[in-house]
């Protein structure tokens, strides 16, 4: 009966300090890697342009089509891995997925600096070049 009476009295302060560990693996989980881009520097896509067989404002037949439109961008942030795919976190938080895993591997968890065509309605990136950044 005693053993009873002790059980619930143990299992209060378990639980807090289960819930403080978890907590605190989370919080550190969240912060940027070392050398990563401060999150106050914002750099997003930049230079739109056309893609042969998009839409134009001017072409009233292309009006009602769901084309895939691109544009040619230049994004900051840095490699990351998400269970076995490499993707771009930019340095404002967007994530994008990287076409090209095999450059983008050397890279993982450096800040780079990702040339190349966005697909912005499926936050594709089809990587023509990476570079290493300065911060």
């Amino acid at each position: 009966m005693e053993l009873r009476k002790r059980i619930p009295a143990v299992q209060g302060p378990v639980f807090l300090l289960s819930s403080a560990m978890i907590f605190s693996i989370a919080a550190v989980a969240l912060q940027p890697a070392p050398g990563s881009a401060p999150s106050t520097a914002l750099q997003e896509p930049q230079r739109p342009q056309s893609v042969p067989g998009a839409q134009q404002p001017g072409n009233s037949n292309l009006a009602h089509s769901h084309q895939v439109v691109a544009k040619s961008v230049v994004i900051t942030g840095t490699i990351t891995r998400s269970c076995s795919d490499l993707s771009l976190r930019g340095v404002n938080g967007n994530i994008y997925q990287l076409d090209a895993q095999d450059k983008a591997a050397p890279f993982e968890g450096k800040f780079v600096r990702v040339t190349g065509t966005l697909e912005a309605s499926a936050k594709l990136l089809h990587v023509d070049a990476i570079k290493e950044a300065t911060v």
